[in-house]
């Protein structure tokens, strides 16, 4: 009874009761996967969103923790194994607490010393003829 009462008096805001949505890993390099996603619906939300929990696991099958400390969006996960599949949940972080984990996704970081061929841009110069510019990934050229 007392929770109810108090609960009428202050206002409250509890933890996310939604998940990240539209999660997706992006693998960018043969050591980094870029994680994409969104909010908690609004009504989800409960209060303002501080920041996020992300729980990763590699090869090695152990979790690993991490929290974002800003309420970006896109965070980098860096200095990964070469050709290792990574899994990621990721939940919000508000004043009060922690909200449900989204959805699992995964990828899988790209060999080492391979080019990546995303890179490519193609232009024709005639019906026969194309010009292709590898764009060399670990130059940036």
């Amino acid at each position: 009874m007392f929770d109810t009462i108090l609960q009428k008096c202050l206002p409250f805001s509890p933890e996310p009761s939604g998940p990240p949505r539209n999660v997706s890993a992006i693998t960018n390099s043969s050591s980094s996967i870029i994680l994409y996603w969104l909010p908690p619906s609004v009504d989800q939300q409960n209060g303002v969103i501080r920041s996020y929990n992300i729980e990763m696991r590699g090869g090695d099958l152990l979790y690993t923790k991490i929290n974002t400390r800003s309420n970006s969006t896109t965070f980098p996960i860096t200095g990964l194994k070469a050709y290792t599949n990574y899994e990621f949940m990721l939940q919000a972080v508000n004043d009060i607490g922690l909200g449900p984990y989204s959805n699992r996704v995964s990828s899988r970081t790209f060999e080492a010393g391979k080019r990546d061929l995303s890179y490519c841009t193609c232009r024709a110069c005639s019906r026969t003829e194309l010009q292709i510019h590898l764009k060399d990934f670990c130059k940036g050229e």
